[in-house]
């Protein structure tokens, strides 16, 4: 937060851009512990490198000032750019910089020109290695991940290439339409729920239909017998080869048959209404809500004379 208010201090100011000393002052409040291992400063351009332990990790600081904005730059291994922290003018501002994994040798550049004033080297460190050690106010402070820019950036354009060929090539199929969006390719092989569903009504009603017509017979073509002795026989004979039992599933059949607006006093209804009823037990039946014993009952008292 002290890094941001200097910043926003120095655009509301016009000042010439933090100071050595911000710096410093600013590692201090940061690190658990640091040391400065590097110190140069000319009329043309400050270089200030720490290190130390801040948020429990081993890492530098680095600061780099040019008196001519952005007149001398700060390269690292070779004139490669690295995503360091800088402020408004250019000036490098980087607190905390990630545990160094390799030797990494900074250099000062005029344009093209390299400024000599000797070997500036960040090098893997652990705390043991602190022999001039400073105590600091151990505030912590977001560290910055070193990575080259150069690369970052080659991979982020690359990325962003080949989304666009992808997007362009999606594109030009959905206008053309080939490819997964071709209507034919897209029905060939592959499940079609509203033709099953659709199938499938069909072939309920066809079975409905064959069940109605199965009860629904005429009644002059088969011969009516009015024992109603002899018919109760028949049942109980084919209760008993269906497995009857006295299990029962305490389904009201009387009352749903009611609700559904049918009338229960089966003597005194058509031979059509029946068929109706009929449907409806064999709905039930199959749904499971009533046994097959309650079923053959309510059958028999259906169709009894």
């Amino acid at each position: 937060m002290k890094k941001i208010f200097i910043l926003i201090l120095f655009l509301l100011l016009g000042s010439s851009g933090v100071t050595k000393s911000d710096f410093l002052n600013d590692i201090k409040d940061a690190y658990k512990k640091y040391e400065v291992t590097f110190d140069y400063e000319t009329p043309n351009y400050t270089l200030s490198v720490v290190r130390g332990i801040c948020n429990d990790k081993e890492v530098y600081g680095i600061y780099f000032y040019s008196s001519d904005a952005l007149k001398y730059t700060l390269v690292i291994n070779g004139n490669k750019e690295y995503n360091l922290d800088k402020t408004s003018r250019g000036d490098i501002y980087d607190l905390s910089i990630g545990k160094i994994k390799e030797n990494l040798v900074l250099e000062v550049y005029l344009g093209n020109n390299k400024q000599y004033f000797g070997d500036v080297v960040l090098t893997p460190f652990v705390e043991a290695d602190m022999k001039n050690a400073i105590e600091g106010n151990n505030k912590g402070v977001k560290t910055n991940i070193l990575a080259d820019i150069s690369l970052t950036t080659y991979y982020m354009i690359s990325c962003g290439v080949i989304i666009l060929i992808c997007g362009l090539t999606i594109f030009i199929f959905y206008k053309k339409r080939r490819g997964m969006f071709d209507k034919k390719i897209r029905s060939e092989g592959t499940f079609n729920f509203r033709d099953f569903l659709h199938s499938n009504i069909e072939e309920e009603a066809h079975d409905e239909l064959d069940v109605k017509n199965i009860v629904d017979l005429d009644k002059d073509s088969f011969e009516v017998v009015n024992d109603e002795e002899e018919n109760r026989e028949v049942y109980k004979k084919n209760k008993d080869e269906l497995f009857y039992s006295d299990e029962e599933s305490g389904f009201d059949i009387n009352k749903y048959l009611t609700d559904k607006g049918f009338i229960t006093d089966y003597n005194s209804i058509s031979d059509d209404e029946k068929n109706q009823i009929m449907l409806e037990l064999i709905k039930l039946k199959n749904e499971r809500k009533i046994t097959n014993d309650e079923y053959l009952d309510e059958v028999y008292r259906l169709w009894k004379k």
